[in-house]
């Protein structure tokens, strides 16, 4: 009653919310019921003056059943969210905690900076691991270049042409393919011209 009394003379509108969200009517008061509150500074809060413009001071109301109401009703975002309110009038535990909040969202973000740089690195390997099994592996790649080499000079033996005689037929060979197809850009751009 006194705890009721003392936040109703400072904070009315703070005491109608918790009283409402407690389904709590209040206490019930004869007419004549006053009640003051005096601060250090000489400054009183008066019961019975319920004018918004007369009060000069906010205070944190917490009754004396809240606790146990969210704790009842498994509320606890909300009683984190009154102890939090609490605990951040201190000036020194405000500076503790936002100092805290931004390490935390900090250390977050390099978080997840290192899962994604995992996941690049993670990719990039299977990548190369998918690559190294459709080229295969070393000594098969070394195999098959020594299978064509030894086809190629196979070849060279069967058509009785000398080292330097076949270096010249394959000059000759790549020569014949560029000019292909330098053959064949010429006669589409003809076309080209013939149709426009």
């Amino acid at each position: 009653m006194l705890l009721f009394s003392t936040a109703k003379s400072i904070d009315p509108e703070q005491v109608e919310k918790a009283s409402k969200r407690l389904n709590f009517e209040g206490y019930k008061f004869d007419t004549t019921f006053d009640f003051k509150v005096i601060w250090k500074n000489g400054d009183e809060d008066i019961y019975s003056i319920s004018d918004p413009a007369q009060k000069l001071h906010k205070i944190s109301y917490i009754p004396q059943l809240y606790i146990n109401y969210l704790v009842e009703k498994n509320n606890k975002e909300e009683l984190n969210q009154l102890i939090k309110n609490i605990l951040l009038q201190d000036a020194e535990f405000k500076v503790f905690y936002e100092d805290t909040f931004r390490g935390i969202a900090e250390t977050n973000s390099e978080i997840e900076r290192l899962i994604n740089e995992y996941f690049k690195v993670r990719n990039t390997a299977l990548d190369v691991q998918q690559k190294s099994k459709d080229t295969g592996n070393s000594k098969t790649i070394q195999q098959a270049i020594q299978n064509t080499t030894e086809l190629i000079q196979k070849g060279q033996q069967a058509s009785n042409l000398t080292e330097t005689e076949f270096k010249e037929y394959s000059e000759l060979i790549q020569s014949k393919s560029t000019l292909d197809a330098e053959t064949r850009t010429i006669f589409k751009r003809i076309d080209i011209a013939k149709s426009s």
